[in-house]
């Protein structure tokens, strides 16, 4: 295990190696302090069971994207991501990928990724630029965290993911460069891709899913040539407050038993999101921890704005 103490680090982390299954490799902020690395973080795909945790990771000033996943078995836990909507070449302001170069490499595909009471919000700032991008996953689980402020997808599962689920998480106020809070994507083969790949199987549910700024709280893409999108789902969440509507009628994804209501967040400007007494959204996404008990606390300290 490997702690940082409190303050900036100005460098870029590398993982060219792991642990073992249930033996991971351990990056995390020391006991009681919020150490920042001022950088990107990569895991390549020689670096399975890795676990980065209670850190802050600032990619405002790196060339690349901000955390790139490529190995096994990765676990990002309690970290706050963010690159400050830096500006320049589409896609380098990515705040977190997984699977990049996977059609080149089989083993850049990112197996049993966990995202979980982290924050990943205000990333780049054009539409190709997202919250998480799970390029080729398999069986990814992204839980009690909050995606917000990105100007491309806040989750965005394209062209290869496969087996995600994605529960109870508040994904709100993305896409102020046109795209949609979610998105279930394939792609076809000629252009980025040589393959068709198609995302499927993956579930997001107990979700808060909320105030896109353009078109869509969700939707779909699935291109003439891609594979087509089977198994994907949003239900029992709370979807609600999108310029469109709230569920593009697009293909390859359903949705069913999900909550069209304000959740009436405490303070959603300065990205407090737990929820107000007598919200019909309670007990959807991260706010549904109980007051008063020790998790409620923590997740209170997680909720304060950054």
């Amino acid at each position: 295990m490997g702690c940082l103490l409190s303050g900036g680090f100005v460098e870029n982390v590398s993982f060219d190696r792991g642990g073992a299954p249930g033996r991971p490799i351990t990056l995390r902020g020391a006991p009681g302090v919020r150490a920042r690395i001022l950088g990107s973080v990569l895991v390549r795909n020689t670096a399975n069971d890795v676990t980065v945790e209670d850190l802050a990771v600032d990619g405002h000033d790196a060339s690349q994207v901000t955390f790139q996943v490529l190995g096994d078995r990765v676990t990002l836990r309690d970290l706050n991501i963010t690159n400050r909507n830096k500006s320049g070449t589409s896609y380098n302001g990515i705040c977190f990928a997984a699977g990049h170069g996977f059609e080149a490499n089989a083993a850049n595909t990112a197996s049993g990724l966990t995202i979980t009471r982290s924050r990943i919000h205000n990333c780049g700032d054009d539409g190709h630029e997202h919250g998480v991008y799970l390029e080729s996953t398999r069986n990814a689980l992204i839980v009690d965290s909050y995606f917000y402020g990105n100007p491309g997808y806040g989750v965005m599962m394209y062209p290869d993911a496969q087996g995600s689920l994605i529960e109870y998480d508040v994904i709100d106020g993305n896409s102020s460069k046109c795209r949609a809070n979610l998105t279930f994507s394939g792609e076809a083969p000629g252009g980025e891709y040589s393959q068709p790949h198609g995302s499927s199987n993956n579930a997001v549910r107990h979700s808060l899913i909320t105030n896109s700024l353009c078109r869509y709280n969700v939707e779909s893409y699935y291109p003439t040539g891609s594979l087509r999108g089977v198994g994907n789902v949003v239900d029992h969440s709370c979807v609600w407050n999108a310029p469109l509507r709230n569920f593009a009628r697009s293909p390859g994804y359903t949705q069913r038993d999900n909550i069209d209501d304000a959740p009436r967040y405490v303070n959603r400007a300065g990205h407090d999101f737990r929820l107000q007494s007598g919200s019909p959204c309670v007990g959807l996404g991260p706010a549904a921890i109980q007051p008063g008990s020790s998790a409620a606390r923590r997740h209170a300290a997680l909720a304060k704005p950054s």
